[in-house]
C-alpha cells in the first residue's frame, strides 16, 4: 500500500474528510510527493469528488493560512465514528494481518482516526505501531483474542483534552507541574513554571485539532526539554511520537542535596500568605511544586487533594489576627494505599452495583480495563510506584467513562461524580453505595445466550478468561451483594456455566437446555 513515512498524512486525510472511503483515501496518499500541509491545501481540494463529498468547497476557496484554520474548524465539527463492529474472528484477523499486513495496519489507522478525529496524529501513529507488533506476537499463538482489545489504551492518552475542556488551563497546569516535579526534583521552579506553561499552550493547540502546529510545537517542546541535561534527555534519541511516552516513563531524577523530608507550609506562613494575597495560583503552584519534589512515590491526584486542603486553610487563616494558632493542618492517612492494593484483589462487581444501567459490553470494557491496570500497578513495588501508576491511570480511565459513557447507561450519583473538582471525583465514585433505584430485569432464558461459538476448539480459552470479571447480568440482579458475595457468584456461575456449555455442545445446537 503505502510506506510507514505517510502513515501520519493518512491519519490527517482520515481525520478531515469522514465520507470518504479507506479504498479513496489510500489512493490519494500514495500518489502524494509533498507535506502534509500541502496535501492538505493542493491534494484534498483539485479532487472535485473529495472536496463535495466532505462539503471543503469553502475552505478550498480560501487562501493560506486562513484555509488551514478553516479545515480545522471543518473538522471540529466532524462527529466520531462509532467503532466498527467486528465481524471476524480473531482467526480471520490474523490471516487478512498476514495476507497484508500494511493494508491491515492502513484500516486500522484509518477507523482509529475517524473515531478519534481530534486526538494527535502521533498518538494514532504510536497506537497502530504498538497494534502492529501485537498482531505479529498474537497472531503466531492458538489464541489471540487480547491483543484485539488494544485501543482501550487511547484512555490515558485522551485523559488531557477531556480535563482541559471541562476544568479549564489551570487544572492542567497544576497537574503537569506535580507530575514534571516528581520526574526532575533537582530542578528550579522556574524551569518547571516554563515546561508547564508550554505544555499547557502544546495541549491547546492538539486537543483544538491543527495536526501540524500540534507536531511543530511537541518537536520545539521537546527539544527545549532535552537540552536542560536532565534524566528526560535520553528521550531525546526517540522519534517526536515516542518522545512524550518516554517522558512519562522515565524513572524519577535524583533529589537535592538537603532536602527536607517534608515541605511544612507553616514553616514559611507569613511569607505564603503575603504571597498567596497577591497572586494565590502562582502561590498553590509553588506549594505543588515543593510537595512533589519531595515525594514521588505519591499520587498526583493525592497531591492534589492536599493542596487543595492546604488553600481553604490559608483562605480561612491568612486575614485572621493569630495565624499561627489558626493555621491547623496537617498530612491525611494513607487511606488510598489500602484502597488500591483491595482493588489489586477485587473485581468488577462493585461497579456492576453502581451503575446497573449500563450494558454488558460496558461493564466488560470497564472490567477489562480495571483488571489491566491494576495487574499492572500492583506488580510494582509499594514505596515507589503502585499510587503514581493505579491513580493515573484509573482517573484517565474516569476521564474517559463520564465524557463517552451515554447518560442513559448512567444513574444520577455517577453524573454529579462526573461534574466533581477532578482530584475528587475519583474518591466521589469510589464512594458510591448500590443504586437503589434501579429495577432490576427480568430474569429470562435470554440472558443466558449460547451459539457454535461456544463448541470450538477455543471455547475453554475464553471461558478461563471469564474469570477475570464478574459477569455484570448475576450482578444486576442482586445490586445489593457484597464484594465477598459476588466473589462466591462467580465461583459458582463459571463451573455452571461451563456444565450448562458442554450439554448443549453434546446435544447440538438444535436443542433447549433451558426447559429441562
Amino acid at each position: 500500500m503505502f510506506s510507514s513515512a505517510l502513515f501520519r498524512a493518512f491519519v490527517g486525510v482520515s481525520q478531515n474528510l469522514p465520507n470518504s472511503t479507506f479504498e479513496e483515501l489510500g489512493s490519494m496518499v500514495e500518489q502524494a510527493t509533498v507535506t502534509v500541509t500541502d496535501m492538505f491545501q493542493s491534494e484534498v481540494c483539485v479532487s472535485h469528488t473529495l472536496v463535495e463529498k466532505n462539503a471543503l468547497k469553502h475552505c478550498c476557496e480560501m487562501s493560506r493560512p486562513n484555509r488551514t484554520r478553516c479545515f480545522v474548524q471543518h473538522k471540529s465539527k466532524i462527529p466520531s465514528d462509532p467503532l466498527p463492529k467486528i465481524e471476524m474472528s480473531d482467526q480471520d484477523q490474523c490471516e487478512n494481518f498476514k495476507k497484508n499486513e500494511s493494508i491491515f495496519i492502513g484500516k486500522f489507522i484509518f477507523h482509529l482516526a475517524k473515531q478519534f478525529v481530534m486526538t494527535q496524529p502521533q498518538i494514532i501513529i504510536m497506537m497502530a505501531e504498538k497494534y502492529q507488533k501485537l498482531m505479529k506476537i498474537c497472531c503466531g499463538r492458538e489464541y489471540s483474542q487480547y491483543c484485539f482489545a488494544y485501543m482501550r489504551r487511547l484512555f490515558e492518552l485522551r485523559s488531557n483534552c477531556i480535563v482541559q475542556q471541562k476544568y479549564g488551563d489551570s487544572t492542567i497546569k497544576d497537574r503537569k507541574m506535580a507530575q514534571y516535579s516528581q520526574k526532575i526534583p533537582q530542578a528550579s521552579y522556574e524551569l518547571m513554571e516554563n515546561m508547564t506553561d508550554n505544555t499547557v499552550a502544546i495541549t491547546a493547540v492538539c486537543c483544538e485539532g491543527d495536526m501540524i502546529s500540534c507536531l511543530r510545537q511537541r518537536v520545539r517542546y521537546f527539544m527545549y526539554v532535552v537540552s536542560q541535561n536532565g534524566p528526560q534527555s535520553e528521550c531525546c534519541e526517540q522519534s517526536t511520537k515516542d518522545r512524550g511516552s518516554c517522558m512519562r516513563e522515565t524513572s524519577a531524577g535524583e533529589k537535592p542535596e538537603g532536602l527536607s523530608k517534608y515541605y511544612d507550609v507553616k514553616a514559611h506562613l507569613q511569607e505564603t500568605c503575603q504571597s498567596f494575597e497577591k497572586h494565590p495560583e502562582k502561590t498553590m503552584r509553588k506549594i505543588i511544586f515543593e510537595i512533589s519534589r519531595r515525594h514521588p512515590e505519591t499520587s498526583v491526584e493525592a497531591i492534589l487533594r492536599y493542596v487543595t486542603k492546604i488553600k481553604e486553610s490559608l483562605f480561612q487563616c491568612c486575614s485572621h489576627e493569630n495565624l499561627e494558632d489558626c493555621y491547623i493542618f496537617s498530612p491525611g492517612s494513607d487511606s488510598e494505599w489500602s484502597l488500591y492494593l483491595g482493588m489489586c484483589h477485587e473485581k468488577s462487581a462493585s461497579w456492576s452495583r453502581m451503575l446497573p444501567q449500563a450494558t454488558f459490553l460496558q461493564m466488560d470494557a470497564i472490567s477489562e480495563v480495571l483488571y489491566d491496570i491494576m495487574k499492572h500497578c500492583c506488580s510494582i513495588d509499594r514505596a515507589f510506584g503502585i499510587l503514581p501508576c493505579a491513580t493515573t491511570k484509573v482517573t484517565a480511565f474516569l476521564d474517559n467513562m463520564c465524557q463517552d459513557m451515554p447518560p442513559e447507561n448512567r444513574n444520577p450519583q455517577v453524573i454529579k461524580c462526573c461534574n466533581e473538582s477532578h482530584s475528587e471525583w475519583r474518591f466521589c465514585i469510589g464512594d458510591l453505595e448500590a443504586d437503589e433505584n434501579f429495577q432490576s430485569p427480568p430474569f429470562t432464558e435470554a440472558n443466558f445466550r449460547f451459539n457454535a461459538s461456544v463448541c470450538d476448539k477455543r471455547a475453554d480459552e475464553r471461558l478461563q478468561s471469564q474469570k477475570r470479571s464478574v459477569p455484570p447480568l448475576p450482578v444486576n440482579q442482586w445490586i445489593q451483594q457484597t464484594g465477598h458475595q459476588a466473589s462466591g457468584l462467580q465461583g459458582g456461575l463459571i463451573p455452571g456455566k461451563d456444565l450448562v456449555r458442554r450439554q448443549y455442545c453434546k446435544r447440538g445446537p438444535g436443542g433447549n437446555l433451558w426447559n429441562e
